[in-house]
């Protein structure tokens, strides 16, 4: 949710206007408005967190080092700062400003979260437990497919397949790497500086573990670029009313779905794990299937 939309909506959870929230941030209104366009201080912002019930998006609430924890994402993500700096046209002491102290512009933040796959810098902070699987934190969401399950997945739908077949979250290349010979094949990832949401092509097929916490903003991409869509995600994530109402207005059904077992490296979150086809044009049912029950096709056996 972007930065401005996310605070309106803390707002009139909380019963603020503009300057009431101001007052109680101990801001201008000015300076709250600046904020909320994207503009201002990273210290500004950090004010308007308390009244909002808010914690910035990559660490818990208790934590006295938010640009630290920054730093360590960025080191998993195996970005350099001057890799964040040439990217997002900064400076280097501006990346290190922000690390350390939590000092420097709200648009010089927004861009660096956003390089780390966080639609905000800041998060609701929430004490209920949710009936579906949350928003992965960023540094948990990157997590590698198993290269034996990209195989045997895409064994499994490599008949119905032609034409171009893209990864737009290659990550290590576990499904790139597995993409049937017979297909031209096209990748994206971020942080390699290919950003899927920015890219203009078209693909036959699109088959991805995409990050789950974008999960909406892949499905709306993807569908927009392609006739047949894979992803992988857990069977919550994918069924909810919003996410099935998109789908089906967008034209696609969901063709079928292929259960696999949660693998050994993955959170143990206890929600079914699948392979989902979303395929444009289907009206019929939904057919549900299941990798190790495939003699011919047992990724475990693979593994």
């Amino acid at each position: 949710m972007p930065l401005e939309r996310l605070i309106e909506d803390r707002m009139r959870f909380h019963g603020f206007n503009k300057t009431s929230l101001a007052e109680r941030s101990g801001l201008s209104r000015p300076t709250l408005r600046h904020i909320m366009n994207g503009r201002g201080t990273i210290s500004s912002l950090a004010q308007v967190l308390p009244p909002l019930a808010c914690t910035w998006a990559w660490c818990p609430p208790a934590s006295t080092r938010p640009g630290a924890a920054l730093a360590e994402l960025r080191r998993r993500r195996r970005l350099t700062q001057a890799q964040v700096s040439a990217r997002l046209l900064l400076s280097r002491p501006v990346i290190i400003g922000i690390e350390k102290h939590m000092r420097g512009e709200v648009a010089s933040l927004l861009g660096y979260t956003k390089l780390l796959g966080m639609p905000a810098p800041i998060a609701p902070i929430s004490s209920k437990r949710r009936l579906i699987p949350a928003s992965n934190a960023p540094e948990r969401d990157r997590v590698m497919t198993p290269p034996a399950l990209a195989r045997a997945i895409c064994g499994h739908f490599a008949p119905q397949m032609h034409g171009l077949i893209l990864d737009p979250a290659r990550g290590d290349g576990a499904f790139y790497d597995h993409f049937p010979g017979h297909l031209a094949k096209d990748w994206c990832e971020i942080t390699d500086g290919s950003d899927f949401l920015a890219w203009k092509g078209r693909a036959d097929w699109i088959v991805t573990n995409p990050p789950w916490s974008r999960l909406a903003e892949f499905m709306v991409q993807a569908m927009k670029t392609s006739d047949n869509i894979i992803f992988v995600a857990p069977l919550p994530n994918l069924t909810t009313k919003a996410r099935l109402r998109s789908i089906h207005e967008a034209g696609f059904g969901i063709a079928e779905l292929l259960q696999f077992e949660t693998p050994r490296e993955w959170p143990q979150s206890g929600f079914q794990l699948v392979a989902a086809w979303i395929r444009r044009g289907h009206a019929g049912a939904c057919q549900f299937t299941s990798l190790e029950a495939s003699a011919s096709n047992s990724w475990l056996r693979a593994a």
